[in-house]
């Protein structure tokens, strides 16, 4: 099982130019591909992956494009450029609705399982080298004002398959991963889904509707797990908060039972207190203030490296006997130099015992 993370683009303090320092040092660590998150008021994610790609000898990808942000003929063009940075290794493109925390404010989320299966095959079908008539993907002509007797081919093509990973959880979403897509990448909510018994069906629901399309179709799974360390664990607690409240909101859209709540420990009332924060307007630090330690536990890893490895090494032995081919260390902790460190030297020799 290959051992990656993810930078978070929003809620650090890192550069441009940290990034790029940062990502070498995962490339050290040997963390095996770097993904980075897409979101708005934040450093734009088609700047840090070409700047980091030019520099670093890792594989890249996007966990996840958001499809509402992206004009789909520019994002096409950025796209097909950015595997040419990563001519030796893939390009992994991960793409889904969007974090219903923050998308809405900024956009209007139209027909997301329409609009997240079009913008898929648009740009696969560009990619492979084929002419597409914006007349056939009708969502996307609407909603980004296409000439509907328009079409588009590229001028270039790109130097390998890029993989596409779904990022959404809902059924609709997974479904559509599964026959459209190369495979998926489950977002921070998994950990919580995993202790309630939901994860499993997730699995095969998107692998189903991948046999359905092709009997022998390599369908990949990446799973993200929120981990947070530090040599202070309290400080490494501290810094998934923020994370915590913008993430734990999808719960409310996956219908769990009072039992499930029970079992992670979460209070609704407060859950949907949070909701109703940045229904009105509220930011994510503001959002994290009602964020419960009990909401840490059910989302996160968080500690020192030894309070960290032992139950990680045991959710990998978990994650392997499902056959998921990546797991993707995200958050990582307070200061990103630290936690890669601490990580690589302390945490990965765990894992990779397990290989």
């Amino acid at each position: 099982m290959e051992i990656s993370t993810k930078f978070d683009t929003h809620l650090t303090k890192y550069t441009v130019r940290d990034f790029i320092a940062l990502a070498q040092r995962a490339c050290d660590h040997g963390f095996g591909t770097l993904w980075l998150n897409d979101n708005v008021r934040y450093r734009n994610i088609f700047v840090v992956l070409p700047a980091v790609a030019a520099h670093v000898p890792i594989t890249l990808g996007t966990a996840v494009l958001v499809q509402y942000f992206h004009q789909p003929v520019s994002l096409a063009d950025t796209l097909a450029a950015m595997s040419e940075l990563s001519t030796a290794r893939e390009f992994k493109v991960g793409i889904g609705i969007g974090d219903i925390a923050q998308t809405p404010p900024y956009v209007d989320m139209i027909k997301p399982i329409a609009m997240l299966r079009e913008m898929t095959l648009f740009l696969k079908q560009l990619f492979s080298g084929n002419t597409v008539y914006f007349r056939d993907f009708p969502t996307l002509t609407h909603y980004y004002h296409l000439n509907p007797d328009g079409r588009h081919h590229l001028a270039f093509s790109p130097p390998r398959p890029l993989p596409f990973y779904g990022g959404s959880l809902g059924p609709q979403s997974l479904t559509t991963a599964g026959r459209y897509m190369d495979g998926v990448i489950f977002p921070a909510q998994f950990l919580a889904l995993h202790r309630i018994g939901r994860f499993r069906a997730m699995l095969q629901r998107a692998e189903e509707a991948a046999k359905v399309t092709d009997e022998k179709k390599r369908f990949r799974f990446a799973v993200s797990v929120n981990v947070s360390v530090s040599h202070d664990g309290t400080k490494a607690r501290r810094h998934v908060l923020p994370q915590v409240a913008h993430s734990i909101v999808s719960l409310t859209k996956l219908n769990l039972s009072h039992d499930e709540f029970e079992v992670l420990g979460i209070d609704p009332d407060r859950l949907q207190a949070i909701k109703q924060r940045f229904t009105e307007g509220g930011t994510i630090e503001e959002a994290a203030e009602l964020v419960d330690e009990r909401m840490v536990n059910a989302y996160s890893l968080a500690g020192s490296p030894d309070e960290v490895w032992p139950a990680l090494t045991q959710l990998a032995k978990e994650l392997r006997q499902f056959g998921v081919d990546e797991l993707v260390l995200i958050r990582l902790g307070p200061d990103y130099a630290e936690a890669l460190d601490l990580l690589g030297e302390q945490v990965l020799p765990h894992l990779r015992s397990l290989s």
